[in-house]
């Protein structure tokens, strides 16, 4: 059971000030699946933004008050994603985004080892949540 309607959090965007300058974008993502996992489980994320693809070398992942780089995800196999627990995904924008409406686009592709795919010769099972939302700020 995937759980996409909850994906992407109502109300959470916002810009990133640092030093009084806007320096990026935030918004919440809830846990796509109803049972936590690793973070080594998170497979892809992919994000666009009105349109735009993210690039994923200007994202990064926080979770617990800890912030990790998107390519570095696969390594935490000892950092849990929990259940009711909010990540909050961080988007390095000179200028943040502009006041109003902006479309987000969010694909999570999630591996589960404990998950034998039967029709992929017991690989992992691959679950993707998408979510595309209408969020203002």
């Amino acid at each position: 059971m995937i759980c996409e309607n909850v994906l992407i959090t109502e109300g959470s965007l916002q810009n990133v000030l640092q030093n009084d300058a806007k320096v990026g974008y935030s918004f919440s993502v809830r846990m796509p699946f109803y049972r936590s996992f690793p973070l080594s489980c998170l497979f892809d994320i992919a994000l666009s933004v009105d349109g735009k693809p993210v690039d994923m070398a200007d994202l990064t992942f926080e979770l617990n008050e800890k912030h990790y780089k998107v390519a570095a995800l696969l390594e935490l196999t000892n950092v849990w994603w929990r259940m009711f627990d909010e990540v909050i995904l961080i988007v390095r924008k000179d200028g943040g985004l502009e006041k109003g409406e902006h479309n987000m686009d969010l694909t999570i592709r999630v591996r589960f080892p404990y998950i034998p795919n039967a029709i992929n010769d017991g690989k992992p099972a691959l679950y993707i949540s998408h979510k595309n939302k209408t969020l203002f700020i």
